[in-house]
């Protein structure tokens, strides 16, 4: 047993991860591939011993396990499991509650607005998933069994291509609009006790 030790502070706890990739595509439809590249930035900082502040900036999923589709004639929503990796880290400090559901964010939204174009017009690209550009997430437990959980995250606006067959023209149509995503969450796990604010 180890005693009179004093005066130990925890090391800084500061983690950057950059991230570049490139994707090469070929359009259904289409005999020419494109090449398409992105880039981003994970943060991990230790704000003390209790809570951590996670951001990450252009997240990009592509090697995130595809879902199975699946065919739903119900009129509730089918729930997939998470496997992002930002958002399954202390993904048990949001769930208090059974209101927040990560998979709505950066996906097709339930208002989405669906193109109809013009007669003439015929469409070149549609984006079906609305894209993350940055989330924010502060989580932990403290010594006397408080939780906190904050979550932000936005997605910009997506548009759909149509192409004017007769004059040749292109022209975007929006049809998910910039979105902004809010959750807090503070349960006590020694009183039971527990608050939750769920905003999309």
């Amino acid at each position: 047993m180890l005693t009179g030790i004093t005066d130990i502070k925890p090391p800084l706890r500061l983690q950057f991860s950059t991230y570049f990739a490139t994707y090469d595509e070929k359009p259904s439809g289409e005999k020419i591939y494109s090449l398409r590249g992105s880039g981003g930035m994970d943060v991990k900082y230790g704000i003390n011993q209790a809570y951590t502040l996670d951001m990450t900036l252009i997240p990009d999923f592509g090697q995130v396990v595809i879902d199975n589709r699946i065919l739903n004639l119900s009129p509730f929503e089918i729930k997939f499991q998470e496997n992002r990796p930002f958002f399954t880290e202390g993904i048990d400090l949001f769930n208090k509650g059974n209101l927040f559901y990560s998979r709505r964010i950066g996906t097709e939204p339930n208002y989405r607005k669906y193109p109809t174009g013009g007669l003439n017009d015929s469409i070149i690209s549609d984006p079906a998933q609305a894209k993350i550009v940055n989330a924010t997430k502060i989580s932990g437990h403290s010594e006397s069994g408080l939780g906190i959980g904050f979550l932000n995250a936005i997605t910009t606006p997506q548009n759909t291509t149509f192409l004017d067959t007769v004059k040749g023209t292109t022209h975007k149509e929006e049809s998910m609009p910039f979105t902004n995503y809010t959750v807090f969450v503070a349960p006590n796990d020694k009183t039971q006790q527990q608050y939750f604010v769920c905003k999309y």
